[in-house]
């Protein structure tokens, strides 16, 4: 079965829509310890099948630290 779920930013600048096959209960939210991830906190969770859509703003790109992850 696939999940809908809706979201946005504090601002409500960005909105995002995902859909992923499980529940979002059933996800392990995870923290980044990178320097960038440290001083903007939040969870991440990952699945290969997520579709991920997000409307408004302006994107650009940045890149933390050791440039191992790109931050939308």
């Amino acid at each position: 079965m696939i999940m809908h779920y809706k979201g946005s930013c504090s601002c409500n600048r960005w909105q995002v829509e995902i859909e992923v096959t499980r529940s979002l209960e059933e996800f392990n939210p995870r923290v980044c310890d990178c320097n960038y991830c440290q001083n903007n906190p939040s969870e991440i969770i990952s699945d290969p099948n997520m579709i991920i859509e997000f409307v408004g703003g302006e994107t650009s790109i940045i890149q933390n630290g050791d440039q191992l992850a790109n931050f939308y």
